[in-house]
């Protein structure tokens, strides 16, 4: 008898990631996943790298930033959101050198960028919208998020757009100082309001955040939404910072329009279990992503090769 997809593709991201729940486990050995397949291909829990994220201070930045210059406002009167403020939500500080965190972050949107060229558009579906999420909270999805849209944004010359589709305390919003602004809620509860207005500028160039709001639409009116702000910056590469897949319906939702998810999993604390229910409720979903986060460091992974840090 033939094995059921699922446990064959749980049992894949399971052996990818060394084993989620072994104390001592080497994380996700070989660090660099192979290029996305053509488009349509099965592309399910693919792993990216082990982002080897630290809290605290004196983690680094991927890649190397220029010096910010204001970005110009757009259709958008509001005032670019200082690099400070970014900085204190989470975004990497910029220093000298490049260091293991610059390599495995670098890596990680490339991966992202790859996949967004790779995926077509079909059925509703808009390879750049691109989602991020975790199975459970404190898995470290906001700070990926940010910093993936960051890096990429300094890397490439396409501009990219950081949407907050979480919306909770101490969100990407509340964090950046934007909660109050009008953004994807108020886009879900009025398919006629321009998108323009409500996006927001950074410091950062070629970046932007799209608030979340006031309000809680559902799932479904927010990846409508979703939808017509991709159609509506037909150059950026819309990064969406959603809900943990097991807390609410949003990932769920959000799965059938995105072109893919990056799931973001806690090294040595997200059980087996968990993940396979959350790559069941993102089934819809063809490319799923898998960024192990906070793995111990080790000297035989990616990113020992001389640098300081």
């Amino acid at each position: 008898m033939t094995e059921p997809p699922r446990r064959h593709l749980a049992e894949r991201a399971i052996q990818a990631l060394g084993g989620l729940n072994a104390p001592g486990a080497a994380p996700l050995p070989g660090a660099i996943s192979p290029p996305p397949a053509p488009p349509g291909a099965e592309q399910r829990a693919r792993p990216i790298t082990d982002a080897l994220l630290r809290s605290g201070p004196e983690v680094l930045e991927a890649p190397r930033m220029p010096e910010a210059r204001p970005a110009a406002p757009g259709p958008s009167s509001s005032p670019p959101i200082p690099l400070a403020r970014l900085h204190g939500a989470g975004l990497i500080a910029h220093v000298q050198g490049r260091n293991r965190l610059f390599e495995e972050i670098a890596v990680v949107q490339d991966q992202v960028v790859r996949t967004v060229h790779a995926t077509a558009t079909t059925g509703g579906r808009h390879p750049r919208l691109v989602a991020v999420t975790s199975t459970l909270p404190g898995e470290g999805k906001t700070f990926m998020a940010l910093n993936i849209a960051a890096a990429m944004a300094a890397a490439r010359a396409q501009p990219v757009m950081l949407l907050d589709a979480d919306g909770k305390n101490g969100s990407l919003s509340e964090l950046l100082e934007c909660k109050d602004r009008p953004g994807i809620a108020e886009l879900a509860a009025n398919p006629d309001r321009p998108v323009g207005p409500c996006v927001v500028p950074t410091e950062r160039d070629r970046l932007c955040v799209l608030p979340f709001g006031q309000g809680r639409p559902s799932g479904a009116a927010i990846a409508s939404a979703a939808l017509r702000v991709a159609e509506s910056h037909p150059r950026h590469i819309v990064i969406l910072d959603l809900p943990p897949a097991l807390s609410t319906s949003e990932a769920s939702a959000l799965a059938p329009v995105v072109g893919q998810v990056v799931m973001v999993v806690e090294a040595e604390r997200t059980q087996r279990g968990q993940l396979e229910a959350a790559l069941d409720l993102l089934d819809a979903c063809p490319t799923v992503q898998l960024v192990l986060n906070r793995a111990r460091p080790g000297d035989e992974r990616f990113g020992a090769y001389g640098y300081d840090g």
